[in-house]
């Protein structure tokens, strides 16, 4: 009963931590996206503020999924290697270089100076035995498999962003392999006979370890590979909050903004190449291929612009615009039909 008690204690402490991190995370990331796009919902309601809060959950539980596999393929890339180091000979090699290194360094003559610095070894209370993972074949199909879906899902057109995926899932995978070696020492420091005050000082350095090492990993992993923002259009996409190749019929005076910034109507673009102009909604003005950063959310939707290597928003009253997400009947292949 002890024991029952005990394991839901500690299953609510972690939901607890998980829940937390997701908020923090998923936040981020959202203000991330927000920051980046230019966009910052406004005149949030009631339903609103849910509603972000399942975008913050989703933003998070997306990028903990994908740095997951990411690290299970650095894993089985780590554990490749170092079987294959060992079936070459390598580890046999590094014991002798390391011999040899030992015994030139027995024969200096050390200097004697115990006001400046140490020159003796810091005895130990007792020697860690670390063993890597046992990983099965079918683990490392996995893995391989899934990273070809995200590198598919992303669809990325530079050839170093790839490049970057994979040094960060190597990284990532060293950080799940740092936390077996942390949680091995901690087994072997509960069930070693040492000193209360001892042990809960090697206990505490594991924890800071861990805490630090995870937080450094997860904030490089983020800004080299740049995958926030890839993952934060897909999921506002996946949630219909950002759409892409759209078309908006906007109401005046905002149709005259947009054309002071060069972007021209389907009415414009007729008149230009003296084509048939199509019917639009009555008191609006057509545009094609838009992209809506920030829908369904607050009073105003935004659109999406990109000058150079800079995003820009434009607000726009979301009484005042409407946003076309259902694409045009095929009519020459109803015609044929006919």
């Amino acid at each position: 009963m002890n024991k029952l008690k005990i394991r839901l204690e500690n299953t609510g402490l972690l939901m607890s931590i998980m829940t937390k991190l997701s908020l923090f995370f998923g936040g981020g990331i959202f203000l991330i996206y927000c920051s980046a796009s230019g966009a910052f919902p406004e005149n949030l309601s009631l339903g609103d503020g849910v509603w972000l809060l399942l975008i913050i959950f989703v933003f998070s539980f997306g990028m903990g999924t994908v740095y997951f596999f990411l690290g299970c393929f650095g894993v089985s890339l780590w554990t490749t290697a170092y079987h294959i180091f060992r079936i070459s000979g390598g580890r046999e090699r590094f014991l002798i270089i390391r011999q040899w290194f030992r015994e030139r360094k027995t024969k200096k003559i050390i200097i004697e100076n115990h006001f400046f610095f140490r020159n003796y070894k810091r005895d130990r209370p007792f020697s860690y035995k670390i063993r890597p993972p046992k990983i099965n074949v079918i683990y490392h199909f996995i893995s391989f498999f899934m990273i070809i879906i995200i590198f598919g899902t992303v669809r990325e057109n530079h050839w170093d962003w790839y490049l970057r995926l994979i040094l960060s899932s190597i990284l990532l995978g060293f950080l799940f392999l740092f936390w077996h070696a942390n949680w091995q020492r901690y087994l072997q420091i509960e069930h070693v006979e040492a000193r209360q005050d001892e042990s809960k000082r090697l206990k505490g350095e594991i924890k800071f370890a861990n805490i630090t090492f995870t937080a450094a990993v997860l904030i490089l992993t983020t800004l080299y590979i740049g995958l926030t923002k890839i993952a934060a259009d897909r999921t506002m996409i996946f949630l219909h909050v950002r759409s892409e190749q759209v078309t908006v019929f906007v109401k005046q005076p905002w149709d005259a903004v947009l054309e002071r910034h060069l972007i021209r109507s389907e009415k414009q673009i007729a008149n230009s190449k003296k084509a048939e102009i199509r019917e639009a909604v009555p008191g609006y003005k057509q545009y094609d291929k838009m992209t809506v950063s920030l829908n369904n959310l607050g009073s105003s939707v935004f659109l999406e612009f990109k000058k150079g290597n800079k995003f820009y928003s434009l607000k726009i009253p979301s009484s005042d615009i409407i946003v076309d997400n259902v694409p045009l009947p095929d009519t020459e292949s109803s015609d044929v039909s006919k």
